[in-house]
């Protein structure tokens, strides 16, 4: 975590032992990261245009996104949507994901 911009928010969690920062990781680790991940959560104010939405796409990992900039034209109607201003509407997509199985699978490739 040396030189993260925000390092004592991290150090303050208690969810630190759960935080990993794997920093630039080779394409197939990175590939075997997102596959084996519950979901992507990528809610940026800003993007160019989403390759992150679409790398966890090609592993068939459902995702969570901002509903603003380029992102949802991107995921095209496959992901989950929230306003990345608002926190709520952030947990509100996390836990609808978490707890609804039908949906998961849907977002499932």
């Amino acid at each position: 975590m040396v030189g993260f911009k925000n390092e004592e928010l991290i150090l303050d969690s208690p969810y630190k032992n759960d935080i990993i920062f794997s920093w630039k990781t080779e394409a197939e680790e990175l590939h075997e990261v997102v596959a084996s991940a519950y979901a992507l959560t990528f809610v940026p104010l800003f993007e160019g245009f989403g390759i992150p939405v679409l790398e966890a796409f090609a592993c068939g990992t459902p995702v969570i996104t901002s509903n603003t900039t380029s992102l949802p034209e991107v995921a095209g109607g496959a992901a989950l949507l929230c306003n990345p201003y608002e926190v709520e509407s952030i947990s509100e997509a996390m836990h609808k994901l978490s707890c609804d199985e039908e949906l998961r699978n849907f977002f499932d490739f």
